[in-house]
């Protein structure tokens, strides 16, 4: 068990070095069957500070917890999230030390689950969401279970918690990339932009000049003028230190993840399966984003975001 276990935590760090913050929870639900004696698993991904949504599962007989959203305190998942302790059942469908909800009791049996068991992903005081075992069959988890799931827990955390850190490494050095760009092509743009108002000007001093060539020569100096003002005005901008524009514009991560991959040109059922959600959820975070955006439709919700500095 020590060997298979330093196997699993080399894994974890190899991905959360990657990071891949997607393959983290997946090789953490991976290892779940085997470390815990569960025939399946899954997680449940922090939306929001009051909500996880299900997805990443592992021998599952369908796909019917993919996307499913617990709120804080309803269900098991749910009870996992507001007490920050793992929780178990024998028989989901008959607990009664839980409270239930329609949509999650479906979810539940169009699995055909019935004892489950969640534990916390915690690292630093930072939730990272419910890592879940399950039973097709009325099962007691005995202590070696819970602690098998409760060490995969730590692992997973930390790896995941890597992988978080590194990717906000990675986008903050993009973001500064893409800002040195930009300000060399305004530069280079405002530049030009003055030499040919210098040009439009010297031409339209000859006094031999047709009268209509020379206004419009004087209109072409003025456009040009007000062209490098407005350049001016960007550089200022780009300069200048942004506040956490997620935070300003109140988007969760799930529903900036999604608008990510939909700025890439991806549908919302690529999107779906990237981020293993289903395509109602998925159109759901677009409609929400949008909202918050105050944009008309995701085209505009992605260059609203871009101009925000999300993306």
């Amino acid at each position: 068990m020590a060997a298979t276990a330093g196997a699993i935590e080399h894994g974890l760090l190899d991905i959360a070095a990657a990071a891949d913050i997607g393959a983290a929870y997946d090789a953490a639900v991976s290892t779940v069957p085997t470390t815990s004696g569960a025939e399946m698993a899954f997680v449940g991904l922090p939306d929001g500070p009051e909500q996880i949504v299900l997805g990443h599962s592992v021998h599952a007989r369908t796909k019917a917890l993919d996307g499913v959203q617990i709120p804080a305190g309803w269900g098991l998942g749910g009870k996992v999230l507001a007490s920050q302790r793992p929780h178990w059942v024998p028989d989901y469908p008959n607990a009664r030390n839980i409270t239930h909800i329609g949509r999650v009791d479906a979810a539940v049996a169009g699995e055909g689950l019935h004892a489950i068991l969640g534990v916390p992903m915690v690292h630093d005081g930072a939730f990272l969401g419910v890592l879940y075992a399950g039973n097709h069959d009325v099962t007691d988890f005995g202590d070696r279970s819970i602690d098998a799931l409760i060490e995969s827990a730590k692992r997973a955390a930390f790896a995941i918690a890597l992988a978080r850190k590194a990717e906000a490494g990675r986008v903050a050095a993009m973001t500064a990339e893409r800002r040195r760009i930009a300000i060399g092509l305004h530069h280079s743009v405002d530049s030009a932009l003055s030499a040919f108002g210098a040009a439009a000007r010297r031409l339209a001093s000859d006094p031999t000049l047709d009268p209509r060539v020379r206004w419009r020569l004087t209109a072409l100096e003025r456009q040009a003028a007000d062209a490098s003002a407005t350049l001016r005005l960007a550089l200022r901008e780009l300069g200048r230190e942004r506040r956490n524009p997620n935070t300003a514009l109140g988007l969760t991560a799930r529903e900036l993840d999604v608008l990510r991959r939909v700025a890439l040109g991806e549908r919302n059922a690529e999107v779906a399966a990237a981020v293993h959600l289903a395509p109602n959820t998925v159109k759901s975070y677009l409609q929400s984003a949008c909202q918050k955006l105050g944009a008309r439709n995701r085209v505009e919700a992605v260059g609203r975001a871009e101009a925000a500095g999300l993306l």
